[in-house]
């Protein structure tokens, strides 16, 4: 959710860089070789294949959900923050690609500050769509099965 209105300012904070640390750890991916370790790449590859169709997916669905309501339909049925939840999943398959200590940091930093995160945005979806909201977030996990 890109409009912070009612954020606090620590809420601000955390939004703008869990947003920015992503940009960070894709440059340093492009000039890290990736590991021939068989058990990273077994591990690492199919996350990836998971996290970027479904971060793709979620990000469509998220398009065509109506400025009015939140986005509960395809992918959004299954996670109430699924554009996080694949994003991650496709930034550990290239942590376990690699094999980088770095990465693995900044991962670790990613999760945490994502779900700080979310528990803004889930504040403020529910300030925007009231009870519509609070249902959905009754019905549907906050991340694939938690």
């Amino acid at each position: 959710m890109a409009d912070m209105t009612g954020y606090t300012r620590k809420e601000k904070a955390v939004a703008v860089s869990a947003s920015s640390i992503p940009h960070l750890f894709m440059v340093l991916a492009i000039f890290i070789p990736l590991s021939l370790n068989i058990t990273a790449v077994a591990i690492g590859a199919p996350l990836y294949a998971i996290g970027l169709p479904g971060f793709i997916a979620a990000v469509a669905g998220y398009i065509k959900a109506p400025p009015d309501a939140p986005a509960m339909h395809g992918i959004y049925r299954i996670s109430r923050n699924p554009m996080y939840v694949f994003a991650l999943l496709a930034y550990a398959g290239i942590t376990f690609l690699t094999l980088n200590i770095l990465l693995a940091i900044l991962l670790i930093i990613m999760i945490v500050l994502h779900h700080m995160m979310i528990l803004a945005e889930e504040k403020a979806c529910v300030r925007r769509f009231g009870k519509q909201y609070e249902q959905y977030r009754e019905n549907t996990p906050r991340y694939l099965f938690l």
